[in-house]
């Protein structure tokens, strides 16, 4: 009887291990792990499990429990879904995982095929993603093309993978329970020969009667992304076609609603303070459009959605319980409503159990205008060039973009009221003329057809506002654009944004007065105080103070006390002598070697890095300054009645007492000319309509010009200027990469 019972026990421990070193050698984890059913011996030979994750047990009391967490997770209000991705490298880099997370990453063939479930872990959403800290071997698996590795850490056993592990749950059920966790049908299964078989039809050739087994339908297999069928990875025509199959109509005329439309700030600012949590406003029905930010199905019964509106947010609540149409609207609507349409929907306000303001949807949910792009995530579009070209998506997932365009339109307002509080007319002059003056810079030169002669775009204004001045009107302004063919950079664009007054019987003094009372009040209707924050670079930032009285600095003076040198009279045009300074202090100017270029920079060499907080320069060189009123100083020495206004190294302002004699006036554009025909392309050409102008009388005039474009960079801490332009110019792309 011993010898038997002992035989026994040798031959079951002798199969025992048999059988354990044939499962693993199979990859499969043997029957004591039922939580977790590894992919194909090809993928797990690419993958490296560290460390393996702890799985339950599957005794009633585990089973309860897991029974418990799942009812858990199909009531939370929050119930969060990964979603589909614009690809899987995106979505690692972007939104991999807590600590509690499994990613589990393979591939044959030259296809990627990755699984990525989350854990009970609190997530926070950002433009629709979680966020959390991404391990570094995940990071580098989710850059290398060639090796496909991933890591296990923590030790939780997944969501999924206890829901797939449930016996007690249906074939239906667990189909479902997939849909709501990760928001889609989660692309499909890649069997070992290597077609694509469909999660849906996958389930419906196990409906045998029996409870779903994980192990029939996941063993030796594994998710794949390579055959997802959500509406981003369908063609454009073939999402509209799904849609009309669906019984939706993808571009509906819009009809107004019997219920007023409601904007999502106006909901907000009525209901926030009032509702209390888990309440709701029965007595009233509201309607509001917007685009889906984001979608979350807690259930195939209930969806939310995320809609964004003019960069307001709010929740809606889409549940089979409380919307007013059939199941069949219900379940189309809900199966293929997604991220980027636009929509419009009708619902009670309240607010959920945790506190979120939200629509509850009661009917009319239509699409208005499907998306049938992927919409980039925020960090998905972080190259300049990318964001710039394709402005459209960065408004859309950048807010702060919008957040500066709204600032720019109070900028602007804030100018206008100021000047036209103080009698102000506003007027616009031409764009295109014959020729181009009012500043030294080179214009962009067309050909009018119809009058056969050469045109230029304008550069300034000043010619033509001078001119109402002459005529009568003591106070003019105008807020336009103005081109310039130059150069591109921080600070500079070909197409920008002025404003320009000028205010007849006023001088130097009072503009600097009010230049400084403009920007101070400026600062407090914008920002809300005198003090700004100003970003320099992506990692630095100043603190600017719009305080009065400003710093202000007399150029030429300032100029002789760094160069240990008196300047020789500029009237003689001292080209070598100034030459011979720039060289000695390793100061490059380009040709052509004109007065007016060389003084220029030494300016910004020597004076304009030092113009950090608000800084008025004055005192120019008046062979700098042809339009300006000569001034002298209690020194005796003559200069131009201007000043500029720098602003953390920017110029954003330029004044002048306006010149208004005629002959001399024609005096300094016949050196401009001169100039121009020696190659500053840059010099101011002989203007006698307004040499003509003059002669019939210019009041005593001051003139002041303003950069909204850059007071705009000033005022939103935005440290390049086409951060404040809607549409900046950009460089022309090579033919092959354009498309």
């Amino acid at each position: 009887m011993k010898v038997s019972i002992t035989l026994w026990l040798w031959c079951y421990l002798v199969l025992t291990i048999a059988q354990r070193s044939t499962l693993g050698n199979a990859g499969v984890i043997p029957d004591i792990y039922p939580a977790y059913f590894p992919p194909q011996q090809r993928i797990t030979d690419s993958l490296e499990y560290q460390p393996r994750p702890r799985v339950l047990g599957t005794s009633p009391a585990v089973r309860k429990r897991r029974e418990d967490h799942v009812a858990h997770t199909e009531s939370r209000e929050d119930a969060y879904s990964l979603g589909s991705k614009d690809s899987i490298q995106d979505f690692l880099v972007e939104s991999v995982a807590d600590e509690d997370d499994v990613v589990m990453r393979g591939g044959s063939g030259g296809t990627e095929s990755m699984s990525v479930v989350k854990s009970e872990t609190d997530v926070k959403e950002d433009d629709g993603l979680p966020s959390g800290n991404i391990s570094k071997s995940v990071a580098r698996a989710a850059s290398s093309q060639a090796s496909h590795k991933a890591r296990f850490s923590g030790s939780p056993v997944p969501e999924l993978i206890r829901a797939l592990c449930l016996p007690s749950m249906s074939n239906s059920a667990a189909l479902q329970h997939l849909t709501r966790q990760w928001s889609c049908r989660l692309a499909s299964f890649r069997t070992g020969a290597g077609s694509r078989i469909s999660l849906a039809k996958r389930f419906s050739a196990t409906q045998d009667g029996t409870t779903f087994r994980p192990s029939r339908l996941l063993n030796g297999q594994h998710m794949s992304t390579a055959a997802s069928n959500e509406p981003w990875l369908m063609k454009p025509e073939a999402r509209l076609e799904e849609l009309l199959r669906q019984g939706l109509t993808p571009y509906p005329r819009y009809k107004a609603p019997t219920i007023a439309v409601v904007s999502v700030k106006e909901i907000v600012s009525e209901y926030q303070e009032v509702l209390e949590n888990g309440s709701r406003d029965s007595t009233k029905k509201v309607s509001i459009t917007g685009r889906i930010h984001s979608k979350r199905a807690s259930s195939s019964k209930l969806v939310w959605f995320d809609m964004v509106q003019d960069n307001n947010t709010i929740q809606a609540v889409f549940n089979r319980r409380t919307y007013s149409g059939s199941d069949e609207e219900f379940e189309a609507v809900a199966k293929n409503f997604h991220r980027g349409d636009i929509v419009q929907l009708t619902g009670h306000v309240g607010k959920t159990k945790t506190g979120q303001l939200s629509v509850f949807i009661t009917e009319d949910f239509q699409m208005l205008s499907p998306c049938l792009h992927p919409i980039p995530t925020r960090t998905g579009l972080m190259d300049p060039e990318k964001r710039f070209r394709n402005r459209h998506l960065d408004f859309l997932v950048n807010r702060d973009g919008l957040e500066i365009l709204k600032k720019r339109r109070e900028i602007i307002k804030f100018i206008r009221q100021y000047l036209d509080s103080r009698n102000f007319l506003e007027v616009e002059t031409p764009i295109l003329s014959t020729q181009a003056g009012g500043a030294n810079a080179k214009p962009f030169v067309t050909h009018a057809n119809a009058l056969d002669m050469e045109m230029h775009m304008r550069v300034a204004p000043e010619l033509y506002l001078k001119q109402l001045v002459i005529g009568g009107v003591d106070r003019v302004y105008e807020l336009g654009k103005q081109f310039r063919n130059e150069g591109i950079d921080a600070d500079h664009n070909p197409e920008f944004t002025t404003c320009e007054f000028y205010q007849a019987f006023s001088n130097l003094e009072g503009l600097f007065d009010m230049t400084e009372d403009m920007l101070r009040e400026m600062a407090i209707a914008v920002v809300g105080s005198p003090e700004v924050r100003h970003r320099v670079s992506e990692d630095e930032t100043i603190q600017l103070s719009f305080e009065k009285p400003f710093r202000r600095i007399n150029i030429m003076e300032t100029l002789e006390e760094k160069l240990g040198t008196t300047f020789p009279d500029l009237e003689t045009e001292p080209v070598a002598e100034l030459l011979s300074l720039c060289k000695q202090n390793k100061i490059f100017v380009s040709a052509p070697h004109t007065i007016p270029r060389i003084m220029d920079k030494l300016i910004s060499h020597f004076i304009e890095p030092e113009c950090i907080q608000p800084t008025f320069l004055w005192g120019h060189p008046i062979i700098m300054s042809p339009l300006a009123k000569d001034i002298q100083l209690a020194s005796g020495r003559i200069v131009a009645g201007r000043f500029e206004l720098f602003v953390a190294g920017k110029e954003i302002v330029n004044a002048y007492e306006e010149l208004n004699d005629p002959l001399q006036q024609r005096d300094r554009f016949t050196k401009q000319q001169s100039d121009k025909d020696s190659g500053d392309e840059e010099a101011q050409p002989m203007d006698q309509a307004f040499c003509t102008a003059l002669e019939y009388g210019l009041p005593p005039t001051a003139g002041w010009g303003m950069g909204v474009d850059r007071v705009v960079q000033i005022l939103t801490g935005s440290s390049h200027i086409r951060d404040v332009l809607a549409f900046p110019t950009m460089r022309a792309l090579p033919a092959s990469s354009s498309s």
